[in-house]
């Protein structure tokens, strides 16, 4: 099963492998330097994984890409309810903990 970490790194390696390869075409084509070549390439690889990491937001499952805003943390991290991954820690999305409501000086209901 591939999860949405899996398919955003296949996506970004194949950019960035299209991107080195467009910049070598370039450099062997043309007469041009090499150093507004690459410079140019290591922009576009820079603002292709800036742009697809930032789709990676705290607020989305690792596993499917579903939304677990509002889901409470356990124990081991916030739990998908489509997929049933567990994702981050315990304060994956700095929510409190369900299960530990009560202060620790006063006894739980």
């Amino acid at each position: 099963m591939k999860t949405v970490l899996h398919r955003v790194r296949l996506r970004v390696f194949a950019v960035l492998l299209a991107i080195g390869l467009a910049a070598l075409g370039v450099l062997g084509w043309t007469t041009l330097p090499a150093l507004p070549v690459v410079g140019v390439a290591v922009v576009a690889a820079v603002a292709v994984v800036n742009t697809m990491a930032s789709k990676l937001a705290v607020g989305v499952c690792a596993g499917c890409g579903g939304s677990i805003e509002g889901q409470p943390s356990g124990t081991y991290g916030i739990t998908c309810e489509t997929c049933g991954t567990i994702n981050g820690g315990p304060n994956a999305l700095d929510t409190p903990r369900k299960a530990c409501s009560a202060p620790l000086d006063e006894p739980a209901p």
